[in-house]
C-alpha cells in the first residue's frame, strides 16, 4: 500500500502498531500485518484501514491521501519457525533460502553469505545444520 503525505525520508517503525513506514518510488509505503490464514490473498478492509490510521499515533500531521494500491502477499513460513538454507536434497546445483515469514529482509544478509559459501564449495556445516531442508 503506498499512501502518506509526510516527507519520510527513512524506514520507521511503529512498534507498538506492528506498522512499518518507508519511502517507497515518491510515495509513503505502510506495511504491516502477518495473518496465518492458508493459501489466501484477500484484502480485509479492517485490516486495511488499520495500517492506514496506525501512524497517527506516532506522526502528529499524518493523513493519508492518494492511495496508489492496496496489495497482499505471503510470506514462506517453515513448521519449525527456522528458514531453510543450504543445498536442496532433491536437485544438484540448487541452493535454498525461503520460509524467513518476516525475518527475510533481516535475515537477508546473513543468508545471502551462507548461500554464497554453499555456491562456492565453503559452507559452514554446523552453522547451517540447523536450516537443512532434510529436517522435515
Amino acid at each position: 500500500m503506498a499512501s502518506g503525505s509526510l516527507p519520510i525520508t527513512r524506514p520507521l517503525y511503529c512498534a507498538e502498531a506492528r506498522v512499518g513506514l518507508s519511502p517507497y518510488q515518491g510515495v509513503v509505503r505502510v506495511l504491516g500485518t502477518m495473518e496465518l490464514s492458508g493459501v489466501n490473498t484477500t484484502l480485509v478492509p479492517r485490516r486495511l484501514a488499520a495500517l492506514k490510521a496506525a501512524p497517527r499515533g506516532y506522526l502528529r500531521d499524518w493523513r493519508v491521501a492518494n492511495v496508489q494500491e492496496e496489495w497482499t502477499g505471503m510470506r514462506p513460513l517453515t513448521p519449525d519457525g527456522l528458514p531453510v538454507i543450504g543445498p536442496a536434497p532433491a536437485a544438484e546445483n540448487v541452493v535454498l533460502a525461503t520460509g524467513h515469514a518476516m525475518l527475510g529482509i533481516t535475515l537477508g544478509p546473513a543468508t545471502g553469505e551462507a548461500v554464497a559459501d554453499v555456491i562456492a564449495g565453503q559452507p559452514d556445516v554446523d552453522l547451517l545444520a540447523p536450516f537443512r531442508a532434510d529436517r522435515f
